[in-house]
């Protein structure tokens, strides 16, 4: 079978023939750019790594994945993470947002401390903190907010 073949009936098969070793090579390959690092992820001799790169199989693997990583958009939890950290300013306060508009239709901007929406974003926030926690020598303490109202003098 020759390679345009090969590769062909691959891409319809999920790419079958290539071993567990050629695909862990491949998606480093695909994080880091790096052969002879991904060759080492992979479990071979860091020096093999071009020569893995230019296997026909592989490289056509690689850039398939390529091709379907340009398409696709990725959310990880690192992005969430700091989303939810560029709202906790605004929840917390410590920046003005718009409230609403007043009787002439201008907006109404100003500091507002949203104690319910705070919560909840660290609620969610903990959750992600949890999934560490196996890997972490000391226990998580888990946070608990209690809001009070202030009592006029």
């Amino acid at each position: 079978m020759t390679d345009p073949e090969l590769i062909k009936r691959n891409q319809a098969n999920g790419w079958d023939d290539l071993t567990p070793v050629q695909k862990a090579f491949a998606y480093s390959f695909l994080v880091t750019y790096d052969h002879r690092n991904a060759a080492e992820e992979a479990g071979q001799d860091p020096s093999q790594g071009l020569k893995m790169l230019r296997h026909p199989l592989t490289a056509a693997f690689i850039n398939a994945e390529q091709q379907h990583q340009a398409t696709v958009g990725y959310i990880t939890k690192e992005y969430i993470m700091v989303q939810y950290m560029n709202l906790m300013p605004m929840l917390m306060g410590e920046v003005a947002v718009p409230l609403g508009a007043d009787k002439d239709g201008d907006q109404v901007i100003a500091r507002k401390f949203d104690a319910a929406n705070m919560k909840g974003v660290l609620s969610e926030m903990s959750k992600f903190i949890e999934e560490y926690s196996g890997e972490q020598d000391t226990p998580v303490n888990n946070i608990t907010f209690h809001v009070v109202e202030a009592k006029n003098p």
